[in-house]
């Protein structure tokens, strides 16, 4: 198999009609959990809690400096 690459250097493999297609359909690599409604508000739930949790940090630090 053979390899060019492409303008953003990554590379992608020539298309070739020996090569199978069978794990096309099943090829998700991971996003099949975005599908499901209830895990996406969980993950943007806990993202969210790092971001606060974070900013809360970052006041702290500049009020403890201002004192």
């Amino acid at each position: 198999m053979e390899f060019t690459t492409m303008a953003d250097d990554r590379q992608q493999p020539d298309t070739d009609d020996t090569q199978s297609d069978e794990t096309a359909p099943d090829d998700t690599e991971g996003h099949q959990m975005l599908a499901d409604p209830n895990s996406a508000r969980h993950l943007a739930r806990v993202r969210q809690q790092e971001v606060d949790r974070g900013a809360r940090e970052r006041q702290n630090r500049k009020d403890a400096r201002g004192r």
